[in-house]
């Protein structure tokens, strides 16, 4: 079941309860092409960002390949202090070795 119209804003709008209805639709203003010259400085300014840009990229690969040696020569050091801390553990053990031959020989020197 259609509405009643409430209201006549207009002869090409309908108001009713909580719809506008426009029968003729608005003209449309088409913009204008654009026809102006490129400006010279603000050409400049985008080639030396777009440099910067580049060169920004290029010293962010070389810092991650950088980090990335960093990276495999820290693991590389960790593997070498643990070895040393292994060789390091066993040194009171040798050195209780040591003592134990040196008592062995003297008592079998003398």
């Amino acid at each position: 079941m259609a509405r009643q119209p409430l209201s006549t804003l207009s002869e090409n709008v309908v108001v009713r309860a909580d719809v506008v209805v426009v029968k003729k639709p608005a003209a449309k203003a088409k913009p204008a092409p654009v026809t102006a010259p490129p400006d010279d400085a603000l050409r400049t300014t985008v080639e030396t960002q777009a440099q910067t840009i580049k060169a920004q990229g290029d010293l962010i690969v070389k810092l991650r390949a950088c980090l990335a040696a960093a990276v495999r020569e820290h693991e590389r050091d960790t593997e070498t202090i643990a070895l040393l801390q292994a060789q390091c553990d066993a040194i009171p053990a040798m050195q209780s070795h040591l003592a134990e031959l040196s008592l062995l020989y003297d008592l079998s020197g003398r």
